[in-house]
């Protein structure tokens, strides 16, 4: 039994008006963003991450892909297509999404954070975060959002509540030393620092050997920076050596050119005009947001991404695809 919102999806694909209105004034060029793949068997719903899927769920929208659009990794001006992205080279990348791109003939773009790969960090901060909390379900553990003053009792239902609130924290408060705050959090609850073993697939990243296999396979390796943080409240000679040391590194370890960047997080509180002049001073020809309609529209180091949504439903997935979605949510609010 379908719902309300599925029936008028249905109604729109059935009748043509999703695929008119792509041909008329939708979307003709795309890029998708997607980040993690994993085997069903350990994909959860309850406490997943937004922007994790199982991979029946992928198998079926590059399915559709691949019937409604023209899927290639790197964008061909004035032809319409679909260009599908992954972010932050999670080993899933290369175990799960390298060999579903190989069953359906697609190629992809990978957006990699050279810190993470060389282990100068252990995890992308809001990872480590996680992976900390889930030590502590059914325990107390101090928090620095007040000063680390009380035990907060952690569990199932409070782990993302505080998730949660930590991000608010750090972003109210423009704090650019995250992964020092993540080092404090550890310290303070006499946990070590050193990268998880849980759940490789999910929290672990990519080798360099991977990654070159990657692009000898024919995918695009753009840099995703170089440890994950929020560009926009970073002085403009951090922005630099996150986007110019993240670039020059890549470089050197594929032996090819990086001209592409695609920004952590991408939304416009992430990414401003600041951002995007260093990243041309950086050397990048193009560059990727996490945002349907561009803060700067027609720039070429802010152009926009969508992603689907948690979903197989091909009328939904086709008004998404087309822009209809977006339209008439815009017109809506």
């Amino acid at each position: 039994m379908l719902n309300p919102k599925e029936t008028a999806y249905a109604i729109l694909d059935a009748t043509g008006v999703s695929h008119l209105y792509g041909l008329v004034s939708g979307r003709k060029t795309g890029m998708l963003c997607y980040h993690n793949v994993l085997p069903d068997e350990n994909f959860s719903r309850k406490g997943r991450y937004h922007t994790d899927f199982p991979v029946s769920v992928m198998e079926r929208q590059l399915r559709f892909l691949a019937r409604k659009s023209k899927l290639q990794p790197v964008p061909d001006p004035g032809v319409p297509q679909v260009i599908l992205s992954f972010d932050d080279g999670m080993l899933n990348n290369y175990h799960v999404v390298r060999p579903l791109l190989e069953r359906h003939g697609l190629k992809a773009m990978f957006a990699v954070c050279p810190h993470l790969v060389d282990g100068r960090i252990p995890h992308i901060w809001r990872d480590h975060l996680h992976l900390v909390l889930r030590q502590f379900i059914g325990k107390q553990m101090v928090l620095p959002m007040d000063n680390y003053s009380q035990p907060h009792a952690i569990t199932t239902d409070t782990l993302p509540l505080i998730e949660v609130g930590f991000k608010q924290w750090i972003y109210e408060n423009r704090l650019t030393n995250v992964y020092e705050i993540i080092r404090e959090i550890c310290s303070a609850n006499h946990v070590s620092y050193q990268k998880e073993n849980y759940d490789p697939l999910r929290f672990d990243h990519m080798s360099w050997e991977q990654i070159r296999q990657l692009h000898a396979d024919g995918h695009l390796i753009a840099s995703h920076t170089c440890s994950h943080r929020v560009l926009s409240f970073l002085s403009d000679e951090e922005k630099r050596r996150e986007l110019d040391e993240s670039r020059r590194r890549i470089e050197e370890m594929i032996q090819a050119p990086v001209n592409t960047v695609v920004y952590p997080y991408g939304n416009v509180d992430e990414v401003d005009g600041h951002v995007l002049r260093v990243a041309a001073e950086c050397g990048y020809e193009c560059g990727y947001l996490n945002m349907v309609r561009s803060f700067a529209p027609g720039h070429r180091l802010a152009r926009e991404r969508f992603g689907f949504p948690f979903t197989a439903y091909t009328p939904y997935l086709a008004a998404v695809a087309s822009g209809l979605h977006d339209a008439l949510r815009k017109r809506l609010l």
